[in-house]
């Protein structure tokens, strides 16, 4: 064979990676400065949706000690760019290390010192981007060897694995520890674009062994990006995942290459193998037959090894001599079976038993033509040279050092921020099929806005019935089992934003095991898909199988042969559905909505005394270049600064530069404020415009204006000083339309559509905000870690339904749109952890059930007695609560979230079902503190100070008049309107000045409000302590009627045997524990089994057959006390249960240590015992 045929052979064992190059202008120079914030400079962001990794290209570059280049994702994963590029030296026309994201921006940070200051020297430098790269990627099919595309399989079948499925943590010698020391190879090439393929670490001494015709030489070396631990941490994961790497270095030192033996000999930095650990090579001779390996990264893609044949033995040689892949008979390189691809050159053919390096792979071809040259060769080349690396040659026993210990490589999944969850939307795809077209079916349509660059994560459940398994399960609770393959987009929903649109269309690759399995799905084929976005608004489309962009954004898709299934069949009911959730998460707040849900509540509003509002000035003119000079009173112009109030009068004047013309050239704005008081706490501006006069801030009846503005403070972002923002509606405006918008609780508000939303800088400079957030406040009822984190988006609501519902005599309204409309705000909030709580609740819920189960299967035994006319044993628990006191834990940890219920709920007065959410909460309050100070005084009692009298209270007249006076005096209106005030009058980030004071406005310090109970104190704490005084004083003063005695005589209770086992109160109790309530007989004092329930303790009895008492006179049933807790479980349990003690001819015998016997058991009211 020809040189050149030789050539084209070898190379298909590389791999050639598609590029795109796209020009960039961003540059800074620099000098650290302590004084300015910790990132002294971030870049535009780098936006490329259809990357798998991008590299950033440096025209010039210079960085001074104590500072760090830094390449952040949205992930919040960071790439040191400083760990490439020295410290002091120039650099020009470089490349950054490929960074695995969609969207990254480049951060300059000044570093800390080792005190914990920051860094203050001069130091100065500068960074140049001229342009960055961009590498895609197609889907590829593993699976089927065809001709001419997996030209070096072995099979039909592709039998290489992750190298995690050779991790076995018993074993130091596994394929997977000596894969560690394999890297991916990254080489950029002169003329664009970049070749991939393998190379390994040869000796301890940060040697790279690869093909010549990968790395071909130093020029190729200064260019080649090192990626170690490119690998999957699943081992179930399909083979074309993406695996990201770690990039170590980007350039290498070039020592020899051979044309001939086709390798290279590279040289990173000595400490390399500390980290990956490194191969030998081994010096026996190589025979047909010997078992091999292969760890490689084919197509450039994740770390794979080949080690099965496709016959289900070991991977071997099979040939020493004969033609390859090279043409040369076999005289330079040796055959085996293993699988390998393009991209494997340079992966090291290993001897599956002894570890070392047999060859180095560097061609493959069809029919199995996969052929490694050999390490002799290779080795007494490199000696000839005086190159060997350190430790090269294993021991002369053949066999490979063994590796040093590495981390677990299995499901070490990593997120850098906080995912915000939205809770998962459940819906419906139908058949909407005509006449001319039946096959139609509906696409749902999700609007997602984000204020900031956010990592989105889609996650669909569609199937219900697995085809493998054919388990058929109600994963969504709808009552019935439905399936279909689901198709998802996400795109931009305005022309400026551009990105090519989000698809899962072909994307079946979850790198780790929970990615789209965490919403319950059953199947694979449910979408999972991750998308980067950039601030604005986009549209996440749910359709069946088929759906194309244009269908997506069209609402409905025109693919013919969707399939629905109703359980395991194909349904052709041509008005059939099916149903699926959909769960959407973020790196960041976002608001999502549809046609019927919304995470936002509409915060109602109206020009009235009772929305806070009042007069403020009627003087300011505005024409087309903003306010007409000295026109605005001093009151209005003094609530912000002068430089911002300008530019509001500047943004007014081009929003409403219609109506400005439809005018005169002129309009009059009214300037009104919501709040500034102390009895409100926090404050907006309104500016009300009228064409030819000064409209009112209280209108008696309906007014024409030319629009409404809202001026309120904000946070964002990047932005350290705050900002200010401005919502307007415009009269003129075609695009401003009615739409009802959804709230999350059900009910409907209309809404304008599209309005004007501007930020103001603090130096006056002016952007356009989508996004509208502001009110964002933190609270802590629950501590930190289930931080409540409220916001509020702006919006133009639209009046028509509010007026007849509140009964409004006066509005605004659009003169030409008669649109009747106010500023106003869509109020949501986010739990922190809230899923957790949610579990917590739930678990609290189900221990009251089962420690209360006792008296509940008692109480139902009662209610059987009754029918039939038997005895039956009564007592009133709540007197016995004191005796449970794990049933009262668990009681108010259960009502606990309570106090977050609340916190939350005052954020929605102005809202429908506002008032219901705050009183429902607010008994979940009382419940929290009425049974929390019985747990405390049960606690309290413990302390062994054994009084003889003791004082008494009724718990069931605390409990039910604690509960409803909290409930009573929390739950009315103007409190509410208090600790909503409250909510909002936290202390302000940056505020506006009205009627001489400064108020928050929209903007707030990260400390946040104080909790709810900060306001609700006295009203919880007077009406609880009340209640439990009269508990006391009404129990106190019964008994000073009807027993002659203020307190309760205990003495009497050491004379039966059993209330003397089970202890008495010390010193204050709830029990009913009078002496009238036992039974004397002779000299004795007989306990009632009432009393016995209420102290704590059930009685059970087996089912065998009666035995006599020693005198033989009677036959009796023995009867054994066991806990109250354990009554339930004692019918399935027995041998698990504690035995308290015997109950035999009405006398008490304690038992300790013992536990019932395996028998059948069955609850009895009991005996008096003595």
């Amino acid at each position: 064979m020809g040189a050149l045929s030789w050539l084209l052979a070898v190379q298909v064992a590389a791999v050639t990676a598609q590029v795109n190059v796209v020009k960039l202008d961003e540059a800074t120079s620099f000098c650290l400065n302590a004084a300015l914030p910790r990132i002294q400079w971030r870049s535009r962001a780098i936006f490329e949706s259809a990357a798998v990794s991008i590299s950033i290209h440096f025209a010039a570059l210079r960085l001074p000690p104590r500072v760090s280049l830094v390449v952040r994702t949205l992930s919040n994963r960071t790439t040191n760019l400083t760990h490439f590029f020295d410290i002091d030296v120039e650099y020009s026309d470089v490349f950054s290390p490929r960074v695995f994201a969609k969207y990254v921006t480049l951060e300059l940070v000044r570093d800390d010192l080792d005190d914990g200051t920051n860094a203050s020297t001069a130091a100065c430098g500068y960074v140049a981007v001229d342009m960055y790269e961009y590498t895609t990627t197609e889907t590829k099919d593993y699976n089927m060897a065809v001709p001419g595309q997996l030209e070096q399989g072995c099979g039909r079948i592709d039998e290489s694995a992750h190298a995690v499925c050779s991790f076995d943590p018993t074993n130091s010698l596994s394929m997977y520890a000596f894969s560690r020391a394999v890297m991916r190879l990254v080489v950029r090439l002169r003329d664009g674009g970049s070749l991939m393929c393998t190379g390994w670490l040869w000796g301890s001494a940060g040697h790279v062994l690869t093909t010549r015709h990968c790395v071909g030489s130093p020029e190729d070396a200064r260019r080649v990006q090192f990626e170690f631990k490119a690998e999957s941490p699943w081992c179930q994961a399909h083979r074309d995942v993406t695996c990201s790497g770690i990039p170590e270095a980007t350039t290498a030192t070039w020592l020899a290459s051979n044309e001939a033996l086709d390798y290279t000999l590279l040289q990173l930095p000595r400490e390399i193998p500390a980290r990956y650990g490194y191969l030998q090579a081994g010096s026996q001779p190589i025979t047909v037959g010997t078992p091999v390996y292969i760890p490689q990264h084919p197509r450039g893609g994740c770390k794979l090894i080949s080690s099965q044949a496709y016959d289900g033995n070991r991977t071997s040689v099979l040939a020493t001599d004969g033609y390859n892949c090279d043409g040369l008979g076999g005289k330079s390189s040796f055959r085996y079976n293993a699988d390998t691809d393009h991209g494997s050159s340079g992966a090291p053919v290993m001897h599956a038993d002894t570890h070392v390096v047999l060859g180095l792979h560097f061609c493959g071809g069809q029919s199995c033509q996969n052929a490694g040259m050999a390490m002799s060769r290779i080795v007494a080349d490199v000696a000839k040279l005086g190159l060997l690396p350190p430790n090269a040659i294993a021991s002369q026993d053949g066999v490979a050092s063994a590796v040093d210990g590495y981390p677990d490589p299995r499901f070490t999944k990593e997120r850098q921020v906080e995912m915000y969850k939205v809770p998962p939307l459940l819906g419906e795809i139908r058949r909407v099929g005509t006449v001319k077209k039946p096959y139609l079916t509906s696409v749902d349509r999700f609007e997602l806005t984000a204020a900031t660059p956010v990592e989105v994560i889609v996650d669909v459940l569609a199937f219900e019935f697995n085809p493998e398994t054919l388990a058929c399960m109600d994963l969504i609770p709808d009552c019935r089992i439905t399936s279909f393959q689901a198709s998802v987009f996400v795109f931009s929903k305005y022309n400026n934003i551009s990105y090519k649109a989000y698809s899962n269309a072909g994307i079946s690759r979850a790198l780790y095991p929970d990615e789209g399995r965490l919403d319950g799905s059953i199947m694979a084929t449910d979408p999972y898909l991750i998308a980067d976005l950039p601030p604005g608004t986009h549209i996440v489309a749910l359709g069946g199988m088929g759906l194309s962009l244009t269908d997506a954004m069209a609402g409905v898709n025109s693919y013919r042969y969707v399939d629905f299934y109703a359980g395991s069949r194909i349904t052709l009911d041509p008005t059939a559905s099916v149903a699926y959730q959909i769960t959407i998460t973020s790196t960041g707040p976002i608001r999502v909505r549809n046609g019927m849900f919304d995470r936002l509540v509409v915060s109602m509003n109206s020009q009235t005394e009772s929305f806070f509002w009042s007069d403020y000035g009627q003087s300011c003119a505005l024409n087309g270049a903003g306010w007409v000079l000295n026109t605005c009173d001093a009151a209005t112009m003094a609530v912000a600064p002068d430089n911002i109030f300008a530019t509001v009068g500047t943004v007014l004047s081009q929003q409403w530069s219609k109506e400005i013309a439809e005018a005169g050239g002129k309009l009059y704005v009214t300037t009104c404020v919501l709040g500034g008081t102390s009895d409100v706490g926090w404050t907006d501006m309104q500016f009300i415009a009228g064409y030819d006069y000064f409209p009112a801030c209280l209108p008696a009846a309906p007014q024409d204006v030319a629009g409404m503005a809202m001026l309120e403070t904000t946070i964002r972002d990047g932005h350290v000083d705050g900002l200010y923002l401005i919502t307007l509606y415009s009269d003129l405006d075609p695009s401003m339309t009615v739409y009802s918008y959804a709230n999350s609780d059900g009910t409907l508000q209309n809404l304008m559509a599209n309005p004007k939303r501007t930020l103001v800088t603090s130096d006056g400079q002016t952007l356009e905000d989508s996004f509208g957030g502001d009110f964002i406040i933190n609270s802590r009822p629950l501590g930190e870690r289930y931080l409540v984190m409220s916001y509020c988006v702006t919006e133009i609501e639209e009046l028509s339904d509010v007026i007849v519902e509140q009964g409004l005599t006066g509005w605004s309204q659009g003169k030409h749109s008669k649109h009747p409309v106010v500023p106003g705000w869509a109020c949501g909030h986010k739990v922190s952890h809230a899923q957790e709580l949610i579990a917590l609740q739930i678990v609290f819920a189900i221990g009251t059930w089962i420690f209360f189960a006792g008296d509940i299967f008692i109480t139902f035994e009662g209610f059987r007695g009754v029918l039939q006319g038997k005895p039956v044993l009564t007592y009133t628990v709540l007197s016995g609560l004191e005796r449970r006191k794990i049933l009262l834990i668990f009681v108010v940890l259960n009502a606990m979230p309570g106090l977050l219920y609340a916190d939350v709920a005052r954020i929605y007065y102005f809202t429908t079902n506002g008032f219901k959410i705050w009183c429902l909460s607010i008994v979940m309050v009382a419940n929290f503190f009425s049974f929390g100070l019985v747990l405390a005084v049960s606690v309290l009692d413990m302390v062994p100070i054994q009084l003889t009298f003791v004082v008494s209270y009724s718990a069931p007249i605390f409990l039910y008049s604690s509960i409803a006076a909290i409930s009573i005096a929390c739950c009315i209106d103007t409190l509410f309107q208090f600790v909503y005030n409250g909510f909002y009058s936290a202390t302000p980030f940056l505020s506006l000045h009205v009627n001489g004071a400064d108020w928050p406005s929209g903007s707030y310090t990260a400390a946040g409000t104080p909790p709810v109970l900060t306001y609700l104190a006295n009203n919880i704490m007077t009406p609880l302590f009340v209640a439990f005084g009269c508990s006391i004083a009404l129990a106190t003063i019964y008994r000073a009627f009807v027993h002659k005695s203020a307190l309760m005589y205990l003495g009497w209770c050491k004379t039966n045997g059993f209330l003397s086992f089970a202890k008495t109160p010390n010193f204050i109790t709830a029990l009913p524990l009078e002496q009238t309530n036992a039974i004397k007989i002779g000299n004795k004092m007989y306990c009632k089994p009432s009393t016995q329930a209420l102290m704590g303790y059930a009685t059970v009895i087996d089912d065998e057959p009666l035995v006599k008492t020693t005198d033989q006179k009677k036959l009796v049933k023995v009867n054994h006390v066991i806990s109250i807790y354990a009554l339930v479980p004692s019918k399935l349990l027995s041998t698990f249960i504690r035995e308290h003690g015997v109950i035999l001819r009405n006398e008490f015998t304690p038992k300790m240590q013992s536990r019932l016997e395996k028998k059948s058991y069955h609850h009895t009211r009991g005996a008096c015992v003595v």
